[in-house]
């Protein structure tokens, strides 16, 4: 299950992470005069609230400036019309396709200067069914860049044991930190861990996380997927849904206990068994066509 940023953040919170002040919005900006008297700035940043990458380097559908989905503004007076000009916008980004979403939800966080941008993920290695931790100091919105032509920037590190989280020395080095910041880095990895366990995650991923102006860490965004098959222990968590943002079609099957992905072909499959599923597809390729949809009835 995805969640927005602000969810995400409110849930990371809980684990004493260093995070920024913000304020969200659903639908309407009433309080956001009042709300900017408690946020610290210049800067603020007015973030779009989509499930779907790539927000910064997006562009709205009706156009208003030259800037994407996440913006820093140096003048108050400019926040509320930015907002206003999100809200209810169309947001494109490469992950969105052509039609883009309409962005219902806005997350307005207090600025901080940035001296250097890294990124973290955590996910689960199921070649060896160990948690996993992938860094980098290239962090920012080209990470999918770096991974695809520099995957040597990426440095990787496992937790075969939960209850015991270090990180190997030489990331210190490799990360050009000095030892405080390596320390913190530790600090912030183990309370991660925790809150990748607690919650049943199935991906944490920041970025970026950065340094700012004291030399301090601090998490600028937040992407937390948690595991679809664990929400029944998680019923406070399963209410964060944000239905708006899914396909309906894939949200009605889920509701029947079913498993469906739209796809851009022009042969439906409706089959029982994810293997079976799969293997289908991958006939109909074979033969040059293209499946509508992935259907495993259960």
């Amino acid at each position: 299950m995805n969640l927005h940023e602000y969810q995400a953040k409110e849930l990371l919170k809980k684990f004493d992470l260093p995070l920024l002040k913000g304020r969200t919005y659903i639908n309407n900006l009433d309080t956001i005069e009042k709300d900017l008297n408690d946020l610290s700035g210049p800067p603020w940043v007015v973030k779009s609230q989509i499930h779907a990458g790539g927000r910064g380097a997006g562009h709205f559908k009706k156009s208003f400036n030259d800037k994407g989905g996440v913006q820093v503004i140096q003048n108050e007076t400019q926040v509320p019309v930015i907002a206003k000009s999100m809200l209810g916008n169309i947001l494109i980004t490469k992950q969105t396709g052509v039609d883009g979403k309409k962005v219902n939800r806005l997350f307005i966080e207090e600025g901080c200067k940035i001296e250097r941008e890294f990124y973290l993920g955590l996910l689960i290695d199921r070649t060896n069914s160990q948690l996993m931790l992938m860094i980098s100091a290239a962090g920012g919105m080209n990470i999918e860049d770096v991974a695809e032509k520099n995957p040597e920037k990426i440095y990787t590190t496992h937790f075969p044991n939960l209850t015991e989280i270090n990180l190997p020395k030489k990331l210190e080095k490799q990360l050009e930190l000095n030892s405080s910041q390596f320390e913190e880095l530790l600090s912030i990895s183990r309370k991660l861990v925790r809150a990748f366990k607690s919650l049943d995650a199935s991906t944490i991923e920041i970025n970026p996380l950065v340094i700012n102006g004291q030399g301090n860490f601090v998490l600028l965004d937040a992407k937390l997927i948690l595991d679809d098959n664990a929400l029944f222990r998680h019923p406070e968590l399963e209410k964060l849904k944000d239905i708006t943002e899914e396909n309906p079609l894939e949200y009605e099957a889920s509701q029947n206990n079913m498993s469906y992905v739209k796809l851009d072909g022009s042969i439906g499959c409706m089959v029982n068994g994810a293997g079976l599923a799969m293997a289908t597809m991958d006939i109909i390729k074979q033969f040059g066509e293209e499946p509508a949809n992935f259907l495993d009835l259960g």
